[in-house]
């Protein structure tokens, strides 16, 4: 079983209308749930999930797309909202102190389902306190049971602020993780100036086995622990 531990909120679309703005199903840990069930895969989604009507319709998202959310708990903080657009950017707005996504107990965590083989782990979820270090001594006990750990690094300037917090905040996060991946245009914020595969060789000395880097129109190239370099096209 693959077992998503991260966030889910709301995202708010300007719309033709300025009075008006659509709200959606957002957050990456929830698109990553529902796109691997709906390829058939048996997926649990690991997010606090609001009690408000926001809240709800998250969690009737992830339902009705095969998601199983037995270890989703219902949560007295309101849901998070991202606003100001479809894409990550300079205009973009978290709306995340005191949400329901980042408040995990010890008594929650727990929850994990057992059969997860496959941990999939969002950076927000794993680097905003003050609940990130106990997500990652959950996921240190799940692999040490054979569980493999993925790590989808983003950045995120709305909540790191700066490219040096953020790489702080990600170093405990890229420790307890078994493969990484990340994208050119994130190490572009967060290692300005640095080569894709120079960042991937430093994280590698952290303790991940694979780092896999995507480059849009120039392909993807993936680094291992023994310091062989894989580089792949683009798909036409």
């Amino acid at each position: 079983m693959i077992t998503v531990i991260g966030e889910a909120f709301i995202d708010l679309f300007p719309t033709a209308d300025e009075a008006m703005v659509r709200a959606l199903p957002g957050g990456r840990a929830l698109r990553i749930a529902v796109g691997a069930a709906r390829l058939g895969h048996p997926v649990a989604l690991m997010a606090r999930l609001s009690r408000d009507r926001f809240g709800q319709v998250l969690r009737r998202h992830a339902a009705k797309n095969g998601v199983d959310l037995s270890a989703a708990p219902e949560a007295d903080e309101p849901a998070t909202i991202a606003a100001a657009g479809p894409v990550r950017g300079p205009g973009r707005r978290l709306y995340y102190a005191g949400t329901a996504d980042w408040q995990w107990s010890s008594a929650e965590l727990a929850a994990l389902p057992p059969a997860s083989s496959v941990l999939y782990l969002s950076t927000l979820a794993c680097s905003v306190p003050p609940a990130a270090a106990r997500i990652l001594r959950r996921v240190a006990r799940q692999r040490s049971r054979g569980a493999l750990s993925v790590l989808d690094v983003r950045a995120h300037p709305e909540v790191m602020e700066t490219p040096g917090r953020g790489r702080v905040l990600l170093e405990s996060p890229v420790r307890a993780a078994d493969v990484v991946r990340a994208s050119a245009r994130d190490l572009g914020w967060l290692y300005p100036g640095r080569a894709a595969e120079d960042v991937a060789r430093q994280w590698l000395r952290l303790g991940p086995r694979l780092v896999i880097i995507s480059r849009g129109a120039a392909g993807a190239l993936a680094v291992r622990g023994a310091g062989s370099v894989l580089h792949r096209p683009a798909y036409p």
